[in-house]
């Protein structure tokens, strides 16, 4: 299972650090709104193909300008193994990470984010 999800993430990786705006959404999310989704962009295709989601959590207590971002599976994945875990539970949260919103949109620290959540996955 844990592999189907670094999959997944290094998908979702590839698409982002091609993109100026991609980085921003990931690392310079708005501190209103946790629930929403941040990347990518809900669109039928890339929920299928990418199988996960980041969506923004709440700001962290204690931490100027830190917020949580929840990685979650998409229940529509193509991949078996995400589906099957969207299919127990399309709301759980996969791993977990805290990204400081005013740091430079960067591809260095969008590895820094990812590799905090591959740390971080739970299943």
């Amino acid at each position: 299972m844990a592999s189907a999800v670094k999959r997944g993430l290094q998908k979702i990786f590839e698409r982002a650090e091609k993109s100026q705006s991609a980085l921003k959404r990931i690392l310079n999310p708005s501190a209103d709104g946790a629930g929403t989704r941040v990347f990518p962009p809900q669109n039928p295709n890339s929920d299928r193909q990418i199988g996960l989601r980041i969506d923004k959590g709440e700001p962290v207590q204690g931490k100027a300008n830190v917020l949580k971002l929840k990685l979650q599976v998409n229940k529509n994945a193509d991949d078996p193994t995400l589906k099957k875990m969207a299919d127990q539970n399309s709301h759980a949260v996969v791993s977990e990470a805290e990204v400081n919103v005013a740091q430079e949109p960067n591809v260095e620290n969008l590895k820094s984010l990812f590799s905090n959540f591959e740390k971080n996955i739970r299943l």
